[in-house]
């Protein structure tokens, strides 16, 4: 059992090795990603998300009014007596549901109070509603967050959000380190104004290691679940992983 677990660890870094010799582009057609909408327009090279603030996530309100620290109240919301507090949430290095967990350490109620319309990256300045259940505004201005969280106004709301219920999301983004020249540059921005872009699922959802999401998904779809579950439960080849989880993939291997 023992030169088991050594041969699937052994295979897991194998693994690992080939893929971190297959570049970023590689990975990205294994998943459909492989076309431009400006096939015929030289690309130039940068950096992005040197720092979070150069990745700054403004949410839309349904209307398409952006959310910022100052927002006003919803029309709707005037003169609610809800018993929910809805307020603009700003934060940095954290992901929302930490972001909310640590709100909710903070004011005194569990995590599944809170509601939002969207989940906001991690490496960024973003901001966006919340709505808070049981909680009062006064709280919320009396609420001592720690710097990489900020909170906006609040207001009595009788609503709450839900998952995919705003109205998009604003970017502005900061490119460093540009490299390409000036009359590239300038033409491929104006290309990108002209046609825009093919709006790709990244590959964070797509997942990472031996098994990723599409693979399962399409085992799935051709009604193959012996090979979806294979797939869902091999060893990782990659990323972070806990060692419980580790030795459970392992153990796994093992046993099939």
């Amino acid at each position: 059992a023992l030169r088991s677990v050594g041969t699937a660890a052994r295979n897991r870094s194998k693994n690992s090795s080939m893929r971190k010799d297959r570049s970023s582009r590689d990975v990205e057609r294994d998943v459909g990603i492989f076309d431009y909408a400006t096939p015929d327009v030289a690309g130039f090279g940068g950096a992005l998300k040197v720092t979070p603030a150069d990745f700054q996530v403004n949410e839309l309100r349904a209307s398409g009014e952006e959310v910022s620290l100052d927002s006003s109240p919803l029309p709707e919301d005037a003169g609610s007596e809800g018993s929910n507090v809805r307020f603009v949430l700003q934060k940095e290095r954290l992901d929302t549901l930490g972001a909310l967990a640590e709100l909710g350490s903070l004011l005194g109620v569990p995590t599944r109070s809170f509601s939002v319309a969207g989940l906001k990256d991690y490496r960024a300045v973003t901001t966006q509603e919340v709505v808070a259940r049981d909680v009062t505004p006064e709280a919320v201005a009396a609420c001592a967050p720690p710097p990489c969280l900020r909170l906006g106004r609040a207001w009595p709301t009788a609503t709450k959000l839900r998952l995919g219920g705003c109205g998009g999301n604003r970017f502005r983004i900061v490119v460093r380190g540009v490299a390409g020249g000036g009359r590239r540059i300038d033409k491929a921005l104006r290309a990108l104004k002209r046609r825009g872009f093919i709006n790709y699922f990244g590959l964070q959802r797509f997942g990472s290691g031996a098994s990723v999401n599409h693979e399962v998904g399409l085992a799935c779809l051709l009604r193959r679940y012996d090979d979806a579950v294979c797939k869902a439960l091999s060893p990782p080849a990659g990323g972070r992983t806990s060692s419980a989880e580790l030795e459970a993939h392992e153990a796994w291997a093992v046993g099939r």
